[in-house]
């Protein structure tokens, strides 16, 4: 049945504006992962097709292995431990897989490994060769397992899938870069089912690879500058968001750099607003909109440190503060983040070696825009949701609890012309949204609301006579 409810189904936005002028942007929600004070040194993050978000991350207890958590209803619970673990990702279907380099020794040969819920461990040997402690681990559409790695005994980056039966197995690129144990790279895997590959030569200039059928095409993005890749990711239609590091020996200068690649050509510049030119542990996601958002450390030379997202408004860069902790040590300060259907999620650890959660939802009550923030433009699109919340719903994909959480303002359940209320208490208290006490609404939109609800009831009243009227000529 379509839901329809009677409101006026425009207003004019200058006249809320101009009353209401109010504007937040979406809460991020904190929690604690491992407050140990032995982890933090290498981070890894996913969500599984369920939605559950689930890390694994550097452990100095044992040390040189990965502790495997989960997200439940009561918090971050431990799993496992993954000795020597170097990559963990999700499958498809839920399953947790990690790349990991247990021994036994001299050789210390790469195993693929996954975690059964009973907690054993199964593993098959990837390659016959040393690597470095960098991997990158994902899954393409046909569920197979994409894998890139540095083999350090050719001074080779390479990559490998499964195709069934065995490894599929291509060099990417050679050079002496590629000759030592912590030897790095970035990668990202598209949707078809290519992967991506960015890393800093010999040279110290930043090298892509572009998978082109079978093989790579090699370039310089920026091959004018001192620059190493910290972070990749591809949007659903090709485009390629890479996030540089730029050493110019200037705090002015230098720092974190944001690239983009159209599949002819890149461009890139100079990340604006950040008080701190280290970048060395920023991340990029990309959201299912395309939009980049970029996490990353920030801090004066007098602290605190600060762990910031980064997002595009207008072409230009916004940037929002996520969390903020004494510097005291020398620590991790280590970031991983993920855009998924249920928002951003990002892990990071602090100089104390310890680890937390952040998350952003995409449904944020009050958010009708879809923007991310609440102001008084989101008033108008609330109208006309409520004029027809079915026509809403399917327009911006929502299902019924993602439509509760934008909309019910009181709890209900449903989102009904009771909660535009609420709507108007959050924009004229964005800090104490909860509260239940009725904000007057301004005397121009009261007026405007009155005047289209007394017009809207005249409609309904002569569209009833009008169906008696025919109703009865029927029988007549």
């Amino acid at each position: 049945m379509s839901r329809h409810n009677i409101v006026v189904p425009f207003i004019a936005t200058w006249l809320i504006v101009a009353t209401l002028a109010n504007e937040s942007r979406a809460a991020w929600q904190i929690e604690p992962v491992d407050l140990s004070g032995q982890v933090g040194w290498s981070l890894f993050l996913d969500s599984d097709p369920a939605g559950t978000v689930q890390a694994a991350f550097y452990t100095s207890s044992p040390n040189g292995s990965l502790r495997y958590t989960r997200r439940g209803p009561a918090g971050w619970q431990q799993a496992a431990v993954i000795n020597s673990g170097d990559a963990f990702a999700t499958d498809n279907t839920g399953n947790r897989f990690f790349v990991s380099t247990p021994g036994p020794g001299p050789n210390y040969y790469p195993q693929y490994q996954i975690l059964l819920d009973n907690g054993l461990v199964l593993q098959q040997q990837l390659a016959s060769t040393r690597i470095s402690t960098n991997v990158f681990l994902d899954f393409d559409s046909q569920n197979r397992p994409q894998i890139g790695y540095v083999d350090t005994t050719a001074q080779q980056l390479k990559h490998t899938y499964w195709n069934g039966t065995s490894w599929i197995t291509s060099i990417v690129a050679s050079g002496s870069e590629f000759q030592y144990v912590n030897s790095s790279f970035v990668a990202a895997l598209d949707s078809s089912d290519h992967v991506h590959f960015a890393w800093q030569n010999g040279s110290n200039v930043l090298r892509y690879a572009d998978p082109v059928g079978s093989s790579w095409q090699l370039s310089s993005p920026f091959p004018t500058l001192n620059a190493s890749p910290l972070d990749m990711d591809v949007d659903s239609t090709g485009g390629v968001h890479l996030a540089y590091d730029v050493f110019t020996g200037n705090v002015f200068t230098g720092g974190l750099f944001y690239g983009f690649y159209n599949g002819s050509g890149w461009t890139g510049g100079r990340v604006s607003g950040l008080d701190s030119f280290g970048a060395e542990r920023s991340k990029v996601v990309v959201d299912a909109q395309g939009m980049p958002h970029l996490f990353t450390y920030d801090a004066t030379f007098s602290g605190p440190d600060v762990l910031k997202h980064l997002y595009k408004v207008g072409g230009n860069w916004n940037s929002e503060t996520i969390a903020s902790f004494a510097d005291t040590t020398s620590g991790p300060e280590n970031i991983r983040a993920l855009a998924d259907a249920q928002g951003l999620h990002v892990l990071y650890s602090t100089d104390a070696e310890q680890i937390y959660y952040a998350f952003k939802s995409n449904y944020q009550l009050g958010d009708f825009s879809r923007d991310d923030s609440i102001s008084a433009a989101d008033i108008s699109p609330m109208l006309a949701a409520l004029a027809d919340l079915d026509a809403y719903s399917s327009n911006n994909q929502l299902s019924g609890p993602q439509m509760a959480a934008i909309g019910d303002f009181d709890g209900s359940g449903n989102v009904t012309n009771a909660d535009i209320q609420g709507l108007l208490n959050l924009l004229a208290n964005p800090s104490g949204a909860g509260s239940a006490q009725a904000v007057p609404e301004p005397p121009a939109l009261a007026s405007m609301l009155s005047a289209a609800a007394a017009v809207i009831c005249v409609a309904a009243v002569r569209r009833c006579v009008g169906r008696l009227t025919s109703a009865s000529s029927a029988r007549t």
